[in-house]
Formats: structure tokens, sequence, C-alpha cells
């Protein structure tokens, strides 16, 4: 039997602009070191769609990213 899985336990801030640029940082654990191999995508409430929070560091138990605009229309 093989498993793969992570765990989100927190990320802050939980509020932030849909005009994207906030710094969020996701605390959770099993993830890789490369930061290529954890995406983060960022969905607002299912309304707006999602859209790709951009790694800028990672280890086994935190993520930090800067989060894309939400295209609105």
């Amino acid at each position: 039997r093989f498993t793969v899985g992570s765990t989100v336990s927190s990320l802050s801030p939980q509020i932030g602009s849909i005009y994207g640029g906030t710094l969020i940082t996701v605390n959770g654990n099993n993830w890789s070191k490369d930061r290529l191999d954890n995406p983060v995508s960022i969905v607002f409430n299912g309304a707006l769609g999602a859209t790709t929070c951009n790694v800028l560091t990672t280890s086994v138990d935190k993520i930090t990213c800067r989060i894309q605009d939400f295209a609105v229309g």
C-alpha cells in the first residue's frame, strides 16, 4: 500500500486583496523541500475561480507564496 498526502494546519493571513500581491504562509506537513514540487492554488469561495500562489520558499512544514490577482470581470 502506497499513500501520499500532506496536510494544511493553518494559513495566514486569511484575508487579502483580490488584486494580488499578498504574501501567504501555509503551515502543515509532508511537503517537499523543492519549491517546484509544491504548487499552491487559492480558491475564493468558488465564485471567482482559482489563482496561482507563486511559491517563494518551502520546507517540510511551511510554504510561503505570493498570490496573483483573481481574474475579475
